[in-house]
């Protein structure tokens, strides 16, 4: 695969290098839609192999999980049910996690990162809260899948 997108690379690079020469010839050489097509097959190519890597990246390092939500709708407790232990700490004060906590579970022979992470906040004056919500956005960010918990009993 990587070889063959090489050669097509090496050709494309081959055919513009040739065309940038003659251009003051006012020839065409190039067949444009020959081009055109080259081109086409390589951005193909390009998005197939980002596909697999994202596809092999997952099947090795496993499938990452954010569990994010507002503080105290029970992220903590989700993620200990999932993993069937007590893994992260779970109280009814508001802002216990202020940094993520990550564990691994193999589900029908998938392998998932779930991070419990801090409340979103935004109202909070604690500096050490707003670190924990920053990096619960940086996890949003790289994360596969995000499960929004949300808290339908307690309304505010």
């Amino acid at each position: 695969f990587i070889k063959n997108l090489r050669k097509k690379l090496i050709d494309f690079l081959s055919l513009i290098e040739f065309e940038l020469d003659f251009s003051e010839e006012n020839y065409n050489i190039i067949n444009y839609l020959e081009f055109k097509k080259l081109l086409d097959n390589i951005i193909k190519k390009l998005k197939d192999l980002i596909k697999s890597f994202k596809i092999g990246n997952a099947l090795k390092n496993g499938i990452s999980v954010s569990i994010i939500g507002c503080p105290n709708v029970g992220k903590s407790t989700l993620f200990n049910k999932l993993l069937k232990y007590e893994r992260s700490i779970v109280s009814n004060m508001a802002g216990t996690t202020r940094n993520y906590i990550e564990d691994s579970l193999i589900i029908n022979g998938i392998k998932y990162r779930f991070i419990d992470t801090a409340g979103l906040n935004n109202k909070t004056k604690n500096y050490i809260e707003k670190l924990g919500i920053k990096k619960t956005y940086s996890n949003i960010k790289k994360s596969d899948i995000i499960l929004y918990v949300f808290d339908n009993f307690n309304k505010k």
